[in-house]
């Protein structure tokens, strides 16, 4: 490999290892996964054990992510001001709705959990909680991001997601350029049952500022709890609870 594709495929084996958590992932699954042969995958993960990016289980038979990883994470004052910015607006969402209400950033072709707030309807989720990562386009919170970007970029975006897309819902590409645009016009983004069964969520994007990526406040719920005298209720809330972050970030 060119140095620039190791550098790469380095990221995809850290997602690999962040995807299968405490419970670690196998040589011949990493390999399968980044699409690597094992020896090729084997140098890199030696390189990221002797780092501290990886960590090699009791057995040896399987890695986990490594606790620098966790070291950087902690020395990164964006990504914490980011959390604590938004800390206090997903307890009003959670405590408002009843639903759970979630912090999603964008992060590359994915959206990335930063932050939970536990309603007192909780439901499976796609990102599976704080950390957890899904391609954008999949999911309310990535579909309202993706309607911050421009036509070209979201596009791009949902061609690089496209076999990733395919395996969670088979024809959901051709589909996602227009949802995509009703958002756009809409300002908020809703899916109910169509990702995860009986699971539904509203999303509306955070308007962009200096500084500040790409993001959006969503909730889960049941899908039985959206219908759409509901789904206007929730996304009212939504718009003024970040509304008023926004506007004291503003301020200070």
């Amino acid at each position: 490999m060119i140095p620039a594709q190791s550098t790469q495929k380095s990221f995809d084996v850290l997602r690999t290892l962040a995807a299968h958590g405490a419970t670690g992932a196998s040589l011949a699954e990493i390999s399968e996964a980044v699409a690597l042969p094992k020896p090729t995958v084997h140098r890199l993960l030696a390189a990221m054990v002797q780092q501290g990016f990886a960590l090699r289980a009791a057995t040896g038979r399987r890695y986990q992510l490594g606790p620098e990883v966790y070291a950087l994470a902690l020395r990164s004052q964006s990504t914490v001001g980011l959390v604590e910015t938004w800390r206090g607006a997903l307890m009003r969402v959670a405590e408002r709705t009843g639903d759970s209400a979630f912090l999603m950033v964008r992060s590359g072709y994915d959206a990335v959990c930063l932050a939970k707030q536990d309603g007192l309807v909780n439901v499976r989720t796609l990102t599976g909680g704080v950390g957890g990562r899904i391609p954008l386009g999949i999911g309310p919170g990535s579909l309202a991001i993706l309607s911050t970007l421009s036509e070209d970029e979201a596009n791009t975006i949902l061609a690089h997601n496209d076999r990733r897309l395919r395996m969670a819902v088979p024809d959901l590409p051709e589909s996602l350029p227009s949802w995509v645009e009703r958002i756009r016009a809409d300002g908020f983004a809703q899916s109910g049952g169509l990702f995860l069964a009986e699971v539904g969520g509203v999303a509306v994007p955070v308007p962009r500022h200096l500084g500040v990526p790409e993001c959006a406040i969503s909730t889960a719920t049941l899908a039985s709890r959206l219908d759409e005298p509901r789904v206007a209720e929730v996304v009212a809330i939504l718009r003024e609870e970040i509304a008023t972050v926004i506007g004291k970030t503003a301020g200070a």
